[in-house]
C-alpha cells in the first residue's frame, strides 16, 4: 500500500533501479489530474526528479495532460523545482473519426464503424504516437 505520492515515486525509483532494460520509459498521462489540492504530487515529482530521475541517462520520462492552463503554469512555466526542465514539448492534435477509420483500416483492423467510434472514444482521437517518426528525435 502506497500512503502518499513521496512513497510512490520511491517505489518507482526502486522498480526502475533494478530494471535490467538498456531503456526505461515513465509515461504519465493527465498530470494535471494526479495534482490535487493536498495531494502534494508536484513537489513529491519534482523531487523524484531533481533527486534521482534527471541523473538516469537509460531514463525517458513523457508527461501529457489535457488541461493547457496546468501544463503550462506548472511545467513549462515553472519557476521552481521543475524550472528549465522540458527537453521537448509536443502539441498533440486528435483525429477525426475519418481519420480514425483510415488509420485503423490501415492497420488491418476489422471493426465496424460502432467499435471505431468506442475506441476512438476511449482513446480521445490520439491512436499513435508520433515520437516514433518524429524527426528531430532519435
Amino acid at each position: 500500500m502506497v500512503g502518499n505520492w513521496f512513497d510512490a515515486f520511491d517505489q518507482l525509483k526502486t522498480y526502475l533501479s533494478h530494471s535490467r532494460k538498456k531503456r526505461l520509459v515513465v509515461f504519465i498521462d493527465e498530470l494535471p489530474w494526479l495534482d490535487t489540492q493536498r495531494s502534494r504530487f508536484k513537489t513529491a515529482f519534482e523531487y523524484f526528479w531533481n533527486s534521482w530521475g534527471a541523473a538516469q541517462e537509460r531514463l525517458m520520462l513523457v508527461v501529457c495532460g489535457s488541461a493547457t492552463t496546468w501544463m503550462i503554469g506548472n511545467l513549462i512555466g515553472d519557476k521552481g523545482g521543475l524550472y528549465n526542465r522540458i527537453t521537448r514539448s509536443m502539441h498533440l492534435a486528435p483525429f477525426s473519426l475519418n481519420e480514425t477509420e483510415l488509420y485503423l483500416k490501415s492497420k488491418k483492423m476489422v471493426m465496424s464503424r460502432f467499435q471505431m467510434a468506442e475506441t476512438y472514444m476511449a482513446v480521445g482521437g490520439i491512436l499513435e504516437s508520433p515520437i516514433r517518426n518524429h524527426p528531430q528525435l532519435p
